[in-house]
């Protein structure tokens, strides 16, 4: 299977063009800006800082945020299959996966919480989550980015 996904088209364009791959890693770079950035905010925001801004208008944030994430999802796609071999057997990769996974169950958590309606009756009111999500969630996207930036170097 990661021979066929390090020898798709996809793979080859990221492999061989410079500016295929110089734009598939660009993009990633912004898609993180965007998620990361705007998830941060909001996660600071849940944990007290600026207490005067209501939490309903960043929804529209958590909605941008998310574009950040599909960004993400298709760049990171591509640099994956460019040279899968390589970051299957990377314990960087192997962590940023694992630490991804985590961020996306704090990620859904926090969307519930700022875009349902019912978040409340679903037990997912400020009371009830507190500080844990976004605190974690601040330490697992830290980690992301550490562990990201450490597959380049081991």
């Amino acid at each position: 299977m990661l021979e066929w996904i390090q020898s798709s088209g996809i793979a080859h364009v990221v492999q061989s063009s410079l500016w295929g791959y110089v734009i598939v890693l660009s993009s990633h770079a912004i898609g993180m800006a965007v998620l990361v950035g705007l998830t941060l905010v909001i996660y600071l925001r849940l944990l007290g800082m600026a207490p005067d801004v209501p939490l309903p208008p960043l929804r529209s944030l958590m909605h941008i945020a998310l574009i950040g994430l599909a960004i993400n999802l298709i760049s990171g796609s591509m640099l994956f299959a460019a040279d899968a071999y390589y970051f299957v057997g990377s314990w960087p990769f192997r962590i940023k996966f694992g630490l991804l996974m985590l961020s996306a169950v704090f990620l859904g958590i926090t969307y519930r919480r700022l875009v349902d309606k019912n978040a409340e009756s679903a037990g997912l009111s400020d009371v009830s989550i507190g500080k844990v999500v976004p605190a974690l969630g601040i330490a697992v996207w830290f980690g992301v980015i550490v562990s990201g930036r450490l597959i380049a170097y081991l």
